[in-house]
């Protein structure tokens, strides 16, 4: 099992930012990938030939040469706006075309936007929730058991339904019923990149930008505290909600553009697991920790640096006095005790946002700097404590 996915917490960025501005690196360009293999342009499906190797691209790349995949998602943009020359930008639809292959016979699977993305990942169809764009309450949809096991007719035909999950609310079940997030069982593309031993990522704007709004198990709706088997959040923001500044769950805000409607790895169980702790999703990190957690670690950040282990091991010694853990934790207290002291986050809330998960690790390590608990700290910062 590999993946490499991560979900980058404000404390991850400030970290890398304060490695950045020591000037250990500089940032590779947007259009790099991390990796210091040079991305390859897209494939097309393998071409037939009498002799010879097989070509498979219209720039007659060969088998095993395409090392990395992009998939750029662009959202309520039809064919004709994109990819022809209705849109100015020609990079879309004639640089991008003479390096690859531009896909033609690609079609909605639904009416919104919802289930269109989970069957891009998944294959399987939509129900009136997922039309609906989760509208309701993110509740599970189905269970490993209403999975259809058995091939019906000709194996994958028009009549065969194998590996879709059916709604316990029965067929046709109306908005609210059905549930949002598949069962732990359901066979994801993500899981299939494990089987062959292919890395993954996964990256979405504005990811975490307003708190409480999509701090769910891998940028699912809701706090850290919501799972759809346990907590399910309600889409409809409470009073509580708009106290805190969220406004929609299901569609973008000002200071926010990051929806979980359009980012598919929190409706799936296979990646966040059943427990909400993300430990027993079916995939597993090749970092460590579980898919959906901050892990920010030294391996972490010398991906996204782009330099040696040893050579930032060494670099943050000479110039902080501190192991990497130390000066990785140090941030994200650092990064704590301000949310303490601007915010009306709860504390367990400020915990999950600085990349922490277990709240006697969190008071222990925040009191060795600080010498007092954090529900210390906020009494004495705050006129009105919250804990």
């Amino acid at each position: 099992m590999r993946t490499t996915h991560h979900r980058i917490t404000a404390a991850g960025a400030a970290v890398t930012a304060g490695l950045m501005a020591f000037g250990l690196v500089t940032p590779a360009s947007a259009a790099q990938t991390p990796s210091p293999t040079k991305p390859a342009p897209a494939a097309t499906p393998a071409a037939a030939s009498t002799t010879g190797h097989k070509r498979i691209t219209t720039t007659g790349l060969k088998p095993g040469d395409v090392k990395h995949v992009w998939l750029i998602i662009l959202e309520n943009k039809s064919y004709d706006a994109t990819f022809t020359g209705l849109n100015q930008n020609s990079y879309l639809w004639k640089t991008l075309p003479s390096q690859g292959a531009l896909l033609t016979h690609y079609y909605g699977t639904g009416h919104y936007s919802q289930d269109n993305y989970t069957s891009l990942v998944s294959g399987q169809a939509t129900s009136f929730d997922l039309q609906a764009d989760c509208d309701i309450s993110n509740t599970d949809l189905g269970s490993n058991e209403s999975i259809i096991t058995k091939h019906k007719g000709k194996p994958f035909g028009p009549d065969d339904n194998y590996g879709q999950v059916m709604s316990l609310a029965g067929p046709n079940a109306p908005d609210g019923e059905n549930g949002c997030t598949y069962p732990r069982k359901t066979p994801t593309l993500f899981n299939q990149f494990d089987a062959a031993g292919v890395t993954w990522k996964g990256y979405a704007q504005d990811l975490h930008a307003q708190a409480g709004r999509e701090d769910a198990l891998g940028g699912a709706p809701g706090s850290r505290e919501n799972d759809p088997s346990h907590n399910p959040k309600s889409m409809k923001p409470s009073d509580d909600d708009k106290a805190k500044g969220i406004s929609s769950f299901t569609g973008a805000q000002e200071n926010d553009q990051y929806v979980a409607k359009h980012f598919p790895f929190p409706w799936f169980h296979s990646i966040v697991g059943n427990d909400n702790s993300g430990k027993d999703a079916l995939t597993s990190p090749v970092d460590g920790g579980t898919m959906t957690d901050e892990n920010l670690s030294l391996n972490f950040l010398c991906d996204k640096m782009c330099v040696s282990r040893m050579s930032l091991y060494r670099k943050i010694r000479e110039i902080t006095q501190m192991t990497p853990s130390e000066y990785i934790r140090s941030v994200k207290i650092s990064h704590a005790t301000h949310l303490l002291r601007t915010t009306n986050m709860t504390i367990q809330e400020i915990m999950f946002c600085s990349g922490f998960n277990n709240k006697s690790y969190f008071y222990r390590e925040f009191a060795k700097i600080y010498h007092m608990s954090p529900k210390d700290c906020l009494l004495y910062t705050s006129p009105s404590p919250r804990d």
